[in-house]
């Protein structure tokens, strides 16, 4: 195994580390600055992959757990976009069902009288 392959592994696992700490605490902007250097470590292996198959092991674990990770986040930002978007929803007025179950639109400032009882 050349020196340049032995250096990238090194670098490739201290990134994916870095990758991991950066998902697990929300740190998108970390994410963006480590894909490029990501993409260079990964293209000079793949240039020698076929002589260092088992050291690359560990790093596709880790490659994969951190895909994982970005999955579960991208998840986690997808909910919080769809909450969002129905408390704006909400707050613009919204939508309720009739006695008859067809779709009613409240809009935004409707004075809408409630009906006190004891």
């Amino acid at each position: 195994m050349s020196d340049c392959a032995r250096t990238a592994i090194a670098d490739l696992d201290q990134l994916l580390e870095e990758e991991r700490a950066a998902l697990l605490g929300g740190d998108l902007a970390a994410l963006d600055k480590l894909l490029e250097r990501k993409s260079v470590l990964i293209e000079t292996l793949a240039r020698e992959a076929t002589s260092i198959p088992q050291e690359l092991e560990p790093l596709q674990i880790k490659l994969r757990r951190n895909r994982e990770l970005f999955e579960q986040a991208l998840a986690g930002l997808r909910a919080v976009s769809d909450r969002l978007q129905a408390l704006r929803e909400v707050h613009e007025g919204g939508e309720t069902y009739d006695v008859s179950g067809r779709r009613r639109s409240i809009e935004k400032g409707a004075q809408h009288r409630l009906e006190k009882r004891a």
